[in-house]
């Protein structure tokens, strides 16, 4: 968690005062985090890390100030 907060984590956390939700995935040997809030895209705000190492692989933080919408069910909106 240091580690993605140091990444640039922290910043989309400090960003805007809307509740946040951070994520983390360890997928296909890639420690993902994300952090998803209602003002963001959450595929905008991800880091990327390596699991053994724990270097940086990828890092977005460009929240485009996208709403998320959630979908109930398929169709949705």
């Amino acid at each position: 968690m240091a580690l993605a907060l140091g990444y640039g984590a922290a910043a989309l956390l400090d960003r805007s005062s809307e509740p946040k939700a951070l994520t983390v995935n360890y997928i296909s040997g890639i420690v993902r985090v994300r952090v998803e809030s209602p003002d963001c895209y959450f595929l905008h705000n991800r880091i990327e890390m390596d699991p053994v190492t724990g270097s940086l692989l990828l890092a977005d933080v460009s929240c485009t100030g996208t709403p998320m919408r959630p979908c109930v069910m398929p169709g949705v909106f």
